[in-house]
């Protein structure tokens, strides 16, 4: 269920079952779901991240 906005004006959602907030949209890329995991994979394949 929806549940306010951000303060970057996101839509934010509620889990009814557990009460734990989040959102679908990002403002900054680092707060993706999946870009530490991508850190992680450059990190151990040599890549540099500049």
């Amino acid at each position: 269920m929806r549940n306010g906005k951000s303060t970057a004006g996101h839509q934010r959602y509620l889990c009814s079952h557990c009460r734990k907030t989040w959102q679908l949209q990002f403002t900054y890329t680092a707060s993706q779901p999946g870009t530490h995991q991508k850190i992680i994979d450059m990190a151990m394949n040599g890549v540099g991240c500049r």
